[in-house]
């Protein structure tokens, strides 16, 4: 298999930020860490292949597929799985709140 280029740390980061987000990775602290060497396995945040002879950093999750990472992507994962989690988040009720601060006034047509 022919070794890809590795996507820079800022492409990295925002692919990992948006898989968080959509839930395709984890944003908690649960699972069983390994490494061993890689056998051209696909990195669960940049889809590139974790050539021989990279680490390979693998985190098993009960009822969840096995996710696979080079290890500079693992920590940029953790990093950015630990920086969603202190992120502060906005409640259902406040989102809705601030969509009707934000609409037109209604009128009754007596201008």
């Amino acid at each position: 298999m022919a070794e890809e280029a590795p996507m820079d740390d800022a492409a990295v980061r925002q692919h990992v930020r948006s898989r968080i987000a959509d839930g395709r990775l984890p944003c908690d602290r649960i699972g069983r860490v390994s490494a061993t060497y890689a056998a051209d396995e696909t990195c669960a945040a940049c889809s590139t292949p974790v050539s021989a002879p990279q680490i390979l950093y693998k985190l098993a999750r009960a009822d969840s597929p096995e996710l696979r990472f080079h290890s500079a992507c693992f920590a940029i994962w953790k990093a950015e799985r630990d920086a969603y989690v202190r992120r502060p988040r906005q409640s259902v009720s406040d989102s809705a709140r601030a969509a009707t601060d934000s609409a037109e006034p209604e009128t009754d047509g007596r201008d």
